[in-house]
């Protein structure tokens, strides 16, 4: 039986996306022929003691937040005047030290066929102190990026805000450079991504080498009553956080002008949005008119109920930035297509979200496009009310999001490895 490290910085699924994300993908790995250890660190904030969503067959093994964790955590302050005077990053290399602590420690005792390394966000801890070990010992690691690292490799709109940490930026390129060198290989839940990884930092990886690990979809059992949807409604539901720089504005004006000419769509339809709503949109859900189909919940449900929500919704919209790309697969993307819903993508033509959905899917179009967002929701509106089926009918695409695509992965990075081992053997 194989056996494989994972190095996560969140496994708290009602806290946060990449919390879904391992958790989903430590469940994944569970269903195939593994033995697995999973060295977790979390966020003092995304702390929790209870564990029971993920499966039995991951050994879990905590590195728990001292006062000295929580102390440099919470003093904010003094941690952004480093990373934009000195570039130094001091929560990054706390916690990069203290993974690299624990995981040196247990290599002494195990030996892995593979370590596979999560971060969250532009974190890179766990990053870090692998690339550390890297230098001290010999073993096969893929680095898994969730998101662009470092910030100043965001797309636009998001990297509008980051020049003031100049210096922490350019010490970043530095790190993730060596990073994606000596790594193994890489991987992300996204082809675009992936790209971008490897345009940015000019290294020119092994295509062989470079592993997909999208978003996966567990099929957990939904709870009977735990959505706050009416069900006679037409349902369109926007589910998880909206961040300043993805603005609901167009999405509303199609529906306040198909509410103005339709007064049947008025009457049956409800808009729902439900997760972190950045206070940057309330001018524009003020200004809606017709107040009576929208419905705000501005805040984080736990991961199960926001799961029945997606469970009674007709339609489940995916609503990104107005930009050039976005090389995102939302986390969200992998449960809409698992639970076979139909998808509203509201996306950049180059983005990640229509790669995964094929250019002939017809219910995607720009977020600024009014006039082609009122058309589609008047169509399938249309639908809704003629009684017919609103699904996503792609087993393919289920396929891509399940489990076994990760085992297929896994494998493949494995018989590459041991061939590798083979030989430098007979040499």
């Amino acid at each position: 039986m194989k056996k494989l490290l994972v190095i996560a910085e969140c496994i708290n699924k009602d806290s946060t996306s990449e919390g879904i994300g391992t958790c989903s993908f430590l469940n994944a790995l569970a269903e195939g022929n593994y033995q697995i250890d999973c060295v977790f660190f979390q966020y003092v904030q995304h702390e929790l003691e209870e564990h029971t969503h993920i499966s039995e067959r991951v050994n879990l093994i905590k590195i728990r937040n001292t006062w000295v964790d929580h102390l440099i955590q919470w003093a904010r302050p003094v941690r952004n005047r480093l990373n934009k005077h000195l570039g130094y990053d001091l929560l990054r290399n706390r916690r990069s030290f203290r993974f690299k602590k624990v995981l040196n420690k247990l290599l002494n005792d195990k030996e892995y066929h593979l370590i596979f390394v999560r971060t969250i966000a532009s974190s890179l801890a766990s990053h870090k102190a692998v690339l550390e070990l890297s230098k001290m010992r010999d073993f096969n690691w893929i680095v898994n990026f969730n998101d662009p690292a470092p910030s100043s490799m965001m797309p636009y709109p998001y990297n509008l805000k980051l020049q003031s940490f100049s210096r922490k930026n350019r010490r970043d390129e530095i790190l993730v450079r060596n990073i994606v060198k000596a790594a193994s290989g890489i991987a992300s839940p996204s082809l675009l991504l992936t790209e971008r990884f490897l345009n940015f930092t000019a290294i020119n990886k092994d295509p062989e080498r470079l592993f997909r690990f999208p978003h996966v979809y567990e099929n957990l059992q939904t709870t009977a009553g735990k959505s706050f949807l009416n069900p006679s409604k037409f349902n369109l539901v926007h589910a998880g956080s909206l961040l300043e720089e993805r603005t609901p504005r167009y999405l509303l004006m199609a529906i306040d002008e198909l509410a103005e000419e339709d007064s049947l769509f008025r009457d049956r339809s409800k808009l729902t949005f439900f997760g972190s709503l950045h206070q940057s949109h309330q001018k524009d859900f003020d200004s809606f008119s017709h107040r009576e189909i929208l419905d705000l919940h501005n805040n984080r449900i736990p991961h199960q109920d926001a799961l029945n929500v997606l469970r009674d919704s007709d339609i489940l919209i995916i609503l990104e930035a107005i930009s050039d790309d976005s090389p995102f697969m939302p986390s969200k993307l992998a449960e809409f297509i698992g639970m076979d819903k139909c998808i509203l993508a509201l996306s950049p033509p180059l983005s990640e979200t229509r790669r995964i959905l094929g250019s002939d899917y017809e219910f995607q179009t720009e977020a600024d496009n009014v006039q082609q967002i009122k058309e589609l929701i008047k169509y399938l509106f249309k639908e809704w009310e003629n009684k017919r089926s609103l699904t996503l009918n792609s087993p393919l695409l289920q396929k891509y999001v399940s489990p076994s695509h990760v085992i297929k992965e896994i494998d493949r990075a494995l018989k590459i490895f041991a061939r590798d081992e083979t030989i430098l053997i007979n040499k």
